[in-house]
């Protein structure tokens, strides 16, 4: 029953990019102080129907655009990162079709919370991660969603500390990742206001 999604590795690779030089050492104070100071930046995608928040201590929102095969057939994958002195964040979006997925497992097609746990499952994966702790969501009461909370090895072999969030609104599916090198990061206000800020456009 379980089915492969490739992930983009290109916008994963940004993640793993370790962003920590020596001089972002020596201005780590500078850095700190700049946080607090830093607003979120409104992301709006009018075709993928949503807008989220990047954190405001992040740089550039840098997307990319990719071909994926899934069981499913192919379909287009949208990436958008953004990357801080020690965490970086993205939002990503790729539709599934309804009856390609019907036909290889009805079970599938109609429980999304099943698909949404095999999604889960393959991103932490195909990043060699461990679970380290997993929350089962309904967002709004219009649509499944499943947080975890995983660790995977970075540059240099240093553990990378990721939370990740799968949204199912059929016929899409959108992956919401906050990584830092800080192992408390990832349930800290900036990585929270990222996931909170996360919005679907109202049909």
């Amino acid at each position: 029953m379980l089915f492969r999604v490739l992930i983009l590795f290109c916008g994963i690779a940004l993640l793993f990019t370790d962003p920590v030089d020596a001089h972002a050492r020596k201005k780590r104070k500078v850095y700190r102080k700049r946080i607090v100071a830093a607003k979120p930046k409104k992301f709006i995608h009018d075709e993928g129907g949503f807008s989220i928040q990047f954190p405001g201590s992040h740089g550039i929102i840098k997307g990319d655009t990719s071909t994926i095969t899934t069981t499913f057939g192919e379909t287009q994958f949208y990436a958008y990162v953004s990357n801080g002195a020690q965490s970086a964040s993205m939002i990503a979006l790729y539709e599934l079709d309804a009856k390609k997925i019907q036909e290889k497992d009805s079970v599938l097609a109609k429980n999304s919370k099943i698909l949404l746990d095999t999604l889960q499952h393959q991103l932490i994966s195909n990043l060699g991660g461990t679970v380290k702790r997993k929350v089962k969501i309904v967002r709004e009461g219009l649509y499944h969603s499943r947080i975890a909370y995983f660790t995977a090895k970075g540059e240099g072999d240093k553990s990378v500390y990721f939370k990740c969030e799968n949204i199912y609104a059929p016929p899409r599916i959108y992956q919401l990742i906050y990584q830092s090198s800080n192992k408390n990061a990832t349930d800290n206000a900036e990585a929270k206001k990222f996931f909170q800020s996360f919005s679907l456009k109202k049909k």
